[in-house]
């Protein structure tokens, strides 16, 4: 009997360190890491799930046959309205895009497999915050809904940033002065600050990876490989995107070479104001660890990877742009 007291003592420790195992347990198995993803209609996916139809097969939805004032562009912008909206502004972000569709390779999917190997007891969850026709203007308020995210206390840590736009800035004229170049680099500058600025539960934790990537090759598109090529209602590419839709009319209407060159010399300054960024963002932004891609301005825009509206990627697209950009990245090998 003189030991029942030790003995009553050591079931109350040995209880209390049981407890305290499964809470830890648990507390691993909560573990909820978040990606986000800055950007424009590229990283939305717009149009990803709407390919150039394949024209030796006949269309899935012809002319209309009844009203006879309804011609090809009628056609055309009620099939946008009534096929592709519902899931080309909103589910393709979760489905086709190439940072965060679950439907590709995309990043996300790419990290949650490299996290089920390297660190199992994380749960990895994406915000994409891209918004289709966003400038820079947008990016700060668009990593403050990741800041926002973080702020909830949901996520243990922001595990990883992908961050493409610009290229709205560069279609609407507002990235040929030095001086716009500077709202630009503002715009950014603005934006890592905030990301810096996301307080990380763990004290040691890494700095966050951060990958900002160039604009692709707009202009190729004007190509007339591209531009004579029949889309949806036998419409042409060249109709579509520069007539109806009006898409990125002063980079992808060219007609002589030298315009071309042109106007990927105006992609490239945006480009070369990017990455002055993320130079300095290791001084700026220490929290950050900031990578510049230049692969998709050095990456061909194929026809094959174009959607329905001639401009955006499709799926196939998307998948290019995803394995490009992770094959620049230098943290999850």
């Amino acid at each position: 009997m003189k030991n029942a007291p030790v003995r009553k003592w050591f079931y109350v420790v040995l209880s209390l360190a049981v407890s305290c195992a499964a809470m830890s347990l648990a507390a691993q198995a909560e573990d909820r890491v978040l990606m986000g993803s800055l950007g424009d209609s590229i990283t939305a996916a717009t149009f990803a799930n709407a390919p150039i139809p394949n024209l030796t097969r006949p269309l899935d939805r012809p002319l209309s046959k009844v009203d006879s004032d309804k011609g090809p562009e009628d056609e055309f912008l009620e099939w946008v309205r009534e096929t592709l909206l519902p899931d080309t502004i909103i589910a393709n972000k979760k489905k086709y895009s190439w940072a965060s569709g679950e439907d590709i390779d995309s990043h996300f999917v790419r990290l949650r497999d490299w996290m089920a190997i390297h660190a199992p007891s994380r749960t990895l969850e994406r915000l994409n915050a891209s918004f289709p026709g966003d400038r820079t203007d947008k990016l700060e308020m668009q990593a403050q809904q990741i800041a926002d995210a973080m702020a909830t206390g949901d996520y243990s840590e922001l595990a990883y940033v992908t961050v493409l736009i610009g290229a709205n800035d560069a279609c609407d004229d507002l990235a040929r002065t030095p001086d716009q170049l500077a709202v630009i680099q503002a715009n950014l500058q603005k934006s890592l600050k905030l990301l810096n600025d996301i307080p990380q539960v763990a004290a040691s934790a890494a700095p966050v990876p951060v990958l900002v990537s160039s604009l692709p090759r707009i202009p190729d598109l004007g190509r007339e490989e591209i531009t004579a090529h029949d889309t949806v209602f036998g419409l042409s590419c060249k109709r579509v995107r520069d007539e109806i839709q009006k898409s990125c009319v002063p980079l992808t209407v060219w007609s002589e070479p030298a315009a071309r060159q042109e106007r990927l010399q105006l992609v490239d300054g945006v480009n070369r104001a990017i990455q002055e960024v993320v130079a300095q963002a290791a001084a700026a932004t220490p929290h950050l660890s900031v990578v510049y891609s230049s692969t998709l301005f050095r990456r061909r825009v194929a026809l094959g990877e174009v959607a329905a509206d001639c401009f955006h990627p499709n799926e196939k697209g998307q998948n290019g742009i995803a394995a490009a950009l992770w094959n620049d990245q230098p943290w999850f090998k």
